[in-house]
């Protein structure tokens, strides 16, 4: 089993080729980072295209579309071969929730679960508290 995880740095232009870069290695799951409103059919298009049939993003499981504007406009996107299911979403309390996806993986072999989290808020503060010292 092969799993990528990637922060896609909100690009646009660059986007078909991080595509072809991705799909080139062949995973089985893909966790993605920095996704926008703007290329997420772009993500889940060409992804379909090269199989991955089951794909979720953080704006399709999250209540509150308005969040995804200014610094909180990214989602993270998880895209299988197999099918998934998402997991209770509150199993890691964070400032901004839609940056944290889990789910259930049904492999042939066995189920597991598959996290993924985008932490640059995080760094940031941290960042800021330490350069108030």
């Amino acid at each position: 089993m092969k799993i990528i995880s990637w922060n896609v740095a909100n690009r646009f232009k660059k986007q078909s080729l991080q595509l072809d870069a991705l799909i080139s290695r062949k995973p089985d799951v893909v966790g993605l980072q920095e996704v926008t409103k703007e290329t997420l059919p772009l993500w889940v298009n060409g992804l379909n295209k090269a199989g991955y049939r089951y794909i979720i993003s953080s704006f399709d499981i999250h209540d509150k579309k308005e969040i995804f504007v200014g610094p909180r406009r990214y989602c993270i996107v998880i895209a299988s071969r197999w099918p998934l299911e998402p997991m209770d979403q509150s199993l890691l309390v964070i400032p901004w929730s839609e940056r944290f996806i889990s789910v259930l993986i049904h492999n042939p072999i066995k189920d597991f679960e598959f996290h993924v989290v985008h932490m640059l808020y995080i760094f940031h503060v941290v960042h800021l508290m330490v350069g108030q010292k």
